[in-house]
């Protein structure tokens, strides 16, 4: 265990207060924490970095056993003014998790917390312009596609939810745990991942090149966009890009479309799967990696012209037939891509992310179009 008084640095009495306390407790119980770490906060947001270049990396960040994770219920959360408020009955918490939950809302509350989401989280700020949502779920259709609330929205971006590790059989569903110390981890795609074992969380030191910050990855198949709307940063090192859902006509086609935004398949091809309709051609996705932008186009023309050959196309048309797609889907998400950056100068004006939605959905366009330049 290291010097307790060295391990926290804010100009916040309170805020320093709550860590020591925090970090006290979950070593009594048990919870194994670093001993060269130090939880820094500046202006409400936290870090975590190890004090010294020689610090031990063979040894865990983090290892929390089960009894010093909080599972929660979102939606029985509550915001009032600018306070988030945990549910008052928490018949499942031991002692010892309702005191670890108080600590982590008061470190909530003390960082501002509140204000903050509703300055940046497209979660929350997007609630207030209706039309500039509208226009960022034409490229990321299940955002927001059940509503939430502000309190929802924070914890979404706090919890952890796993179901080999918080499901069972009788309730398949993931629960949400709140992740005492660990979740001031920030994100990296080189970041270390949440590994969940023996029903508890253990967090390996993974540290940013050339820095002591500490980091984990909050999920690699994330692109620019998604980490944006989910979690209201803009990582423009991210080389992945989901393409957007699109519809255009192919001449001798019909319609041909790509059908979900997602990433499937991370450090290999990412093939498409392709469904012929009696109104054309649906793609199952694509996705593109700036590190590797030939990738994309590769897997396209192997599904494209699988399908077509199963169709009983003849080979000596369809590579150029699989061209003439790729190229008429390309310049379609272009035109998708630029109209929303242009639309969204007007719809969101007034609005504070405006300028990040727009950074992202360029980066976006920049990536699809090298990788799928034909």
């Amino acid at each position: 265990m290291g010097n307790i008084v060295n391990r926290v640095e804010t100009d916040t009495l309170s805020i320093r207060n709550l860590l020591h306390e925090l970090i006290r407790l979950v070593e009594r119980e048990g919870g194994h924490v670093h001993p060269d770490i130090c939880f820094r906060e500046r202006d409400g947001s936290f870090s975590v970095v190890l004090r010294n270049t020689s610090s031990p990396t063979d040894v865990p960040l983090f290892d929390l056993p089960g009894n010093l994770l909080l599972p929660i219920q979102a939606h029985q959360w509550r915001i009032s003014g600018d306070l988030l408020y945990a549910p008052e009955t928490l018949e499942t918490f031991s002692p010892i998790q309702k005191e670890l939950l108080d600590l982590q809302v008061a470190l909530y509350n003390e960082s501002g917390k509140i204000q903050w989401i509703r300055q940046y989280l497209p979660g929350v700020v997007l609630s207030a312009f209706p039309e500039l949502l509208v226009a960022v779920q034409t490229l990321f259709p299940s955002f927001l596609e059940t509503p939430v609330t502000e309190a929802e929205a924070f914890l979404q971006t706090r919890t952890l939810g796993h179901r080999r590790l918080f499901g069972t059989e009788a309730s398949p569903q993931p629960a949400s745990v709140l992740m005492p110390l660990v979740e001031f981890l920030n994100h990296s795609r080189q970041g270390a991942a949440y590994q969940t074992q023996h029903g508890g969380l253990r967090v390996r030191v993974a540290q940013l090149e050339g820095a002591n910050e500490c980091v984990a990855c909050y999920g690699k198949r994330r692109d620019v966009l998604d980490l944006l709307l989910h979690y209201g940063f803009l990582d423009l090192q991210n080389p992945l890009v989901a393409c957007v859902p699109v519809e255009c006509e192919v001449e001798g086609l019909g319609r041909v479309s790509i059908e979900n935004q997602s990433i499937r398949s991370l450090g290999k091809l990412d093939v498409p799967k392709l469904t012929f309709s009696d109104e054309g051609l649906v793609l199952s996705h694509i996705s593109c990696d700036a590190e590797h932008p030939e990738r994309a186009l590769v897997a396209i023309r192997l599904a494209l012209m699988g399908a077509f050959l199963r169709k009983g196309y003849m080979r000596t048309v369809v590579e150029k037939l699989a061209n003439e797609v790729i190229s008429v889907l390309c310049h379609s998400i272009v035109e998708k891509l630029d109209h929303f950056i242009s639309s969204v100068s007007v719809l969101g004006r007034q609005c504070c992310i405006t300028p990040l939605l727009s950074q992202a959905v360029e980066y976006q366009k920049q990536v699809l179009v090298k990788s799928l330049a034909v």
